[in-house]
């Protein structure tokens, strides 16, 4: 498993894999040597939106009940956000499925508290809960800052995992091929100068890194675990460039 962590590391850090192979359909001329190399580039660029999925969840003993505690929970929510900054048209609710569901943990507790009591009814307490999500899209780290104080303070809502979002993602995509190629060439650069040789051409270009793939799993495993962990409002853009040189005599 360390292996494999340190693997990963190394390719994640920038780091090129280079090796010698005969380029297809690009026959060598005396003296050359074929050079290949895998090289990575990555951008990081200032997200224009950020978005949440916000959970506001309701409950009560009946179903009705329940519902109307997680609308008056949106409707706080919404009006706090608001107070801080939010624009109205960026609050979207609700987004996707509204869950009604018996609790059956809380159910058991009600029923526990209310025989020790003495207060049950028809020997059962039914206890309701309901989710209803929002989308919430800020357009920058300060706006994200004040609206994650407010969350953080509502009951019954959950705590999001922001997502910042390029409305140009062709841009930040284009830097950071741009960037594996150069990466790509200026490693070509360094495993010919100490052979005597220098590169005359590239024969071929490709976006496959040349792993396995367990290892591309497990690399887009760490990307993740990477991208939850930088600034709420950078986006990570990647790119990997396989590139054929030729190398040959100075």
């Amino acid at each position: 498993m360390r292996r494999m962590i340190g693997l990963a590391a190394l390719l994640l850090a920038g780091q090129s894999t280079a090796q010698s192979a005969a380029a297809p359909g690009a026959p060598l001329r005396p003296g050359e040597i074929a050079l290949h190399i895998v090289a990575r580039g990555e951008v990081t660029t200032r997200a224009d939106r950020i978005t949440l999925s916000v959970s506001v969840n309701g409950g009560g003993r009946t179903l009705p009940e329940a519902r109307a505690s997680a609308d008056a929970g949106v409707a706080r929510l919404t009006a706090a956000l608001i107070s801080v900054g939010v624009d109205r048209a960026s609050i979207v609710a609700p987004v996707g499925t509204r869950l009604s569901f018996d609790d059956p943990i809380e159910r058991s507790a009600a029923m526990v508290q209310a025989l020790a009591d003495g207060n049950i009814s028809g020997g059962r307490v039914a206890q309701r809960t309901t989710a209803t999500t929002l989308r919430v899209t800020v357009p920058d780290r300060a706006t994200l800052d004040r609206a994650m104080q407010v969350m953080a303070a509502q009951e019954g809502v959950s705590s999001p995992t922001p997502k910042p979002m390029l409305r140009d993602e062709a841009a930040a995509r284009h830097a950071a091929v741009a960037a594996a190629m150069a990466r790509a060439r200026h490693d070509a650069d360094d495993y010919a100068e100490p052979l005597g040789l220098k590169v005359t051409r590239i024969t071929a270009v490709a976006n496959s890194t040349g792993l396995v793939d367990g290892g591309e799993v497990f690399t887009r495993i760490v990307n993740e675990f990477q991208d939850k962990t930088a600034e709420p409002d950078a986006v990570t853009t990647r790119a990997t460039a396989a590139v054929d040189f030729v190398l040959a005599p100075r």
